[in-house]
């Protein structure tokens, strides 16, 4: 019984797609990216007010750990924003709430005035103040409540 095998292989689309001549450089790809990337900044921009907006929303409130999982959502929407329009150090501090957040999860005890000092110092960095001082009291308001930042 000598029976032959066949082997079908599917077609690959993106395979073929890439063999095909043509298409962009990759600076000129990088270049047409960035423009399209650059002409959503004004809207990036009036969202990262209206997510800082929020998180004072939130705090105005009574806090429960749930709440501050909720915080840490709403900055990660922040902080991914920032990252992607490079604004660095407004990427930090949204970290920083997170970190803050995540402290007071873990130890049950909530100082809603500490976080609110966090937001307020987040705004500051929306508006291009110089991020390394606000950093720097942001992360001696960590190490009182002995948080410590999750790249850390």
């Amino acid at each position: 019984m000598n029976r032959k095998v066949r082997i079908l292989r599917p077609v690959n689309r993106l395979a073929e797609l890439v063999a095909r001549p043509g298409g962009l450089l990759r600076p000129m790809a990088i270049a047409r990216a960035q423009a399209r990337l650059e002409a959503q900044r004004g809207p990036a921009m009036r969202a990262i007010g209206i997510i800082i907006a929020t998180l004072e929303d939130m705090l105005s409130a009574p806090l429960a750990a749930g709440n501050l999982r909720d915080i840490c959502r709403v900055a990660d929407r922040l902080i991914s924003l920032a990252g992607l329009y490079g604004m660095p150090g407004l990427a930090e501090g949204g970290k920083r709430l997170c970190d803050l957040a995540a402290a007071f999860i873990a130890s049950g005890d909530i100082h809603a005035g500490s976080l609110r000092v966090h937001v307020r110092a987040l705004r500051l960095l929306a508006m291009d103040a110089p991020a390394q001082g606000v950093l720097a009291e942001l992360d001696k308001v960590l190490a009182h409540f002995g948080a410590r930042p999750a790249d850390q």
